[in-house]
């Protein structure tokens, strides 16, 4: 009977462990879709406002950026 009940608190406390793994897994996801979607709102922001990359003739000498 001892061992029986050793056994179940075994089971209980992998059950908790893989739950909490588990909820890990899904706020890891959650972050990452997160950071997807606010690219994705950036950059159509940027499209909106008209904004467009800046080239330049010398990447050693700031200096040189060119419209």
């Amino acid at each position: 009977m001892l061992e029986a009940t050793s056994h179940r608190k075994k089971f209980g406390t992998e059950l908790f462990l893989q739950l909490i793994y588990l909820l890990g897994q899904g706020l890891g996801l959650l972050a990452v879709l997160f950071a997807v979607e606010l690219r994705n709102e950036i950059k159509d922001s940027a499209i909106g406002l008209g904004l467009s990359l800046v080239a330049t003739n010398d990447a050693d000498e700031i200096s040189c950026v060119r419209f």
